[in-house]
């Protein structure tokens, strides 16, 4: 065998892995492109994606705040109503009052007195003591 019979399988190996390199860098870049590729597409979803949720959430805050608006509207129209309610049965109460005579005043007064009795003032006396819910 001479020098040149060696240099030939040598020079075929060194070609064969020239090509093999050049194909995997070939490769490589097609995958760093492809890489960088996908990187802004999804940065490009994640954008419109949050874009969307942003107006979603802005039109759900607006929907829900006009929500507690109405709540509240509703909320004060009953308490005003019910102070009228509360207004106008006193005013029936007053008015029922006052229309009895002094007579039936007198005979009530004295008939309260005459029953007055230990077990009455001790219901008097746990009536007082109970807290009556105020409505808020």
């Amino acid at each position: 065998m001479t020098i040149s019979q060696h240099l030939l399988p040598a020079q075929e190996e060194v070609v064969n892995k020239t090509r093999a390199f050049e194909k995997m860098k070939s490769e490589a870049e097609k995958c760093l492109a492809q890489g960088e590729r996908l990187s802004k597409e999804k940065i490009e979803f994640e954008d419109a994606t949050y874009a969307k949720a942003c107006v979603f959430v802005k039109r759900f805050v607006s929907v829900l705040n006009k929500k507690k608006a109405k709540l509240r509207a509703l909320r004060d129209k009953e308490d005003s109503v019910r102070a009228v309610e509360e207004e106008e049965s006193t005013d029936i109460a007053e008015s029922f009052e006052s229309g009895r005579s002094d007579n039936e005043q007198s005979e009530e007064e004295a008939s309260n007195k005459a029953t007055t009795s230990t077990k009455e003032r001790g219901r008097k006396r746990a009536a007082r003591s109970k807290k009556i819910p105020l409505p808020l």
